[in-house]
Parts: structure tokens; sequence; C-alpha cells
């Protein structure tokens, strides 16, 4: 049985080493035997996680950046197509989905167009919400 020292550094850093690998790959760590690793050995890793985080967490806001311009481009194309003003185009946009597509709301449909978990994508669900219900409601 392995036991942990939590009282030290190298303790502390093994508790909490397959949640912060798992934080920057995705995934928890497998055939690593982490327990064994010096306090510099962990450290080494953790300074490696900290920069996938980071770049994980600057790809993720371009991703965010790229969806949301996309779905704006496409909200002002449908408005210079005819629906005249924003509140039409998002309606038209709720229709556009199939009513088994909308079981999960206006978040589903955030979620779907990729910028789910944004600051965006939390307004856009506010303004997708009625239109949804009302879709549900037909």
């Amino acid at each position: 049985m392995i036991t942990i020292d939590t009282t030290t550094r190298r303790g502390q850093l093994i508790q909490i080493y397959s949640d912060f690998y798992k934080d920057a790959y995705g995934f928890r760590p497998r055939g690593i035997n982490y327990h064994e690793f010096t306090l510099e050995e962990l450290e080494a890793d953790f300074d490696r996680f900290e920069q996938v985080c980071e770049e994980n967490r600057r790809e993720e806001e371009q991703a965010y950046a790229r969806a949301e311009a996309e779905f704006e481009a496409r909200v002002q194309s449908i408005i210079d197509m005819g629906a005249g003003d924003r509140k039409t185009a998002l309606r038209w946009v709720v229709d556009s989905y199939e009513e088994h597509d909308l079981w999960y709301g206006a978040e589903g449909i955030v979620w779907n167009l990729g910028v789910g978990g944004s600051q965006y994508g939390r307004r856009l669900e506010a303004e997708l919400k009625q239109l949804v219900a009302e879709r549900m409601a037909e």
C-alpha cells in the first residue's frame, strides 16, 4: 500500500497530480507511477501541466471567437435575406431545428453552435430561451 504524507509539498502534489493531469490532457494518467517521483519531477510536470492548460485556454477562446463570428455572420445573412431584425432572424434559426433537437432548450442550441460555456453563449442563450419555449409550445 502506498502511503502519502500530505503534510509535505511532495505529498500535496501527489494528491492533486491526477486531477491536474486530467485538466491538461482531458484524461487521467495511465502507466505513470507518479507516487515515486521526486519533488523536482513533480514540480516539472506541474509546470508543464500549467503551460498545457494555458494553451488549451487560449485555443478555447479562439474557438469561441470563431464560432461567435460565424454565428453573427449567419444572423446578419438571415436579416439581409428578409428577416428584417435580429429577433426574427433568431426565430428563424430556432425554427430550423427539428423538435427533438430542441429538447435541451436554448442551452442545447448554444452548445451546438460551439459557444456553450462562453459569455457570448450565455447572452445568446438568454436571447433564445423565449423563442425556444414558444416553438416547443406549438
